[in-house]
């Protein structure tokens, strides 16, 4: 089992597409290449300025909205 510090900084500076419904989001899972990969659980605090959230216009956007979400030294809140 590992142990994480209580507030981790992710270094990115990507961007993801089609992220289903981000703009309303409250908690993401991000896959991130780490040595193992790792797999986390995250709130997901979108009054943060290093996060930047932007609509994708699609055919059919009534369905259900996709979104790419900016990383950039995104801050972690607090693992539990």
């Amino acid at each position: 089992m590992y142990s994480f510090p209580p507030t981790l900084t992710l270094l990115s500076s990507q961007n993801h597409s089609w992220i289903s419904s981000a703009q309303v989001a409250s908690k993401i899972i991000l896959l991130a290449r780490t040595t193992p990969l790792s797999l986390f659980f995250i709130d997901f605090d979108q009054s943060q300025p290093t996060l930047k959230v932007h609509s994708i216009k699609k055919m059919g956007g009534r369905a259900i909205d996709a979104n790419e979400v900016f990383f950039d030294w995104y801050k972690i809140p607090e693992i539990r």
